[in-house]
Formats: structure tokens, sequence, C-alpha cells
């Protein structure tokens, strides 16, 4: 007999199975994470833990208090938040590698600049304060929507809009600044 997770999947008041709970979001809560830890093992780790606190917690979830991806976020969140307060570190401390995925008819050349490129955002990023980076992470590592961002960091939609708007603005610009030459 399969197990099953008794919250819904998407609006619905589907039951999901562990599996197909895995299956939907791996992927997006590892890339959070990665995001902002930056070394593989640390980010298999907390993305475990993540999981075992959605399952231990599987019947605290209320559809009431918002969606089942906005629940499952806000656990990975606070599993990433109490990792560096148990390591005393400040968050994105160690920002220096993301997982680039390379063409095999990529030319040597292309390769060394896709790295300058991803050096340069991530200098870029860790320029960025606590807050701004973790909306970053969320956004483009873990792929939630404006809807979503707001209601994992306590915002409006719009005040999230505006200030995903805003880090976009002061990421190109730090990036000018330094020469980067954005491709037409």
């Amino acid at each position: 007999m399969e197990e099953t997770i008794p919250f819904g999947l998407r609006e619905a008041k589907e039951e999901m199975s562990l599996e197909e709970l895995f299956q939907v979001y791996y992927r997006r809560v590892y890339n959070f994470i990665y995001y902002k830890v930056n070394h593989r093992q640390t980010t298999e780790d907390l993305l475990s833990l993540t999981f075992e606190k959605i399952i231990k917690n599987q019947g605290q979830y209320s559809g009431k208090k918002g969606s089942q991806e906005v629940w499952i976020f806000t656990i990975a969140r606070n599993v990433v938040y109490d990792h560096f307060r148990k390591e005393r570190k400040t968050a994105f401390s160690s920002f220096d590698e993301l997982p680039e995925p390379v063409s095999e008819e990529a030319s040597p050349l292309s390769v060394i600049l896709q790295g300058e490129r991803k050096e340069l955002l991530l200098r870029a990023i860790r320029a960025l304060n606590d807050q701004e980076q973790t909306m970053v992470a969320l956004k483009f590592g873990g792929g939630l929507r404006n809807q979503e961002l707001a209601t994992v960091l306590g915002m409006t939609e719009n005040a999230v809009g505006v200030k995903l708007y805003r880090i976009m603005k002061k990421l190109r610009e730090w990036m000018e600044k330094e020469g980067f030459q954005y491709e037409e």
C-alpha cells in the first residue's frame, strides 16, 4: 500500500504520495537551497531535512493559509535559516559555485566567457542584502511566482514586484559598472 500525504496538490484536495510530492518539488526546493548555501552535500542534507519536516508536519498544513507550494518553500526557508543560525554564518557566505550546464557543442572560449559571466553575477548577488538574496533564490532557484513570494516573505504581491524590479536594476547596474556587456 502506497503511503500518501493528506494535503492538497495545487488547489485541489487530492492526496499525493510521497513519491509524487518528491517528484513535484525536489528540483525546485533543491535549487532554492543550493542558491542559499552553495555546497552540494549541505544542500542534500538540508533538502532531506526539509522533506523530513514536511512529512512530520503534514497534519499542520492548511489550504486556508496558503498553497501547498508556499507551505513547502516556507519550511525550506526556515530549514536554511536554522542551518545558518547553527553555523553562525551569514546566508550566502559560500556562493561560489552555481552549477552551470555546458553544452557539448560549446567552444572552449564560450565556456570561459560563460564562467566569467557567472562569477560576475555571483559577485553582484553577494553585494545584495540578505532579504534581496533570499528573494533572488526563491524567485530563480525555487521558481516561485510573485504571489507565492509574497506569502512566503509576508509582503504584498505589489511590494514583491517592486522589490524584485529594484533588485534586478541594482544587479544590472552593478554588472555594468564592472564592465559586463549584455549580448543583444
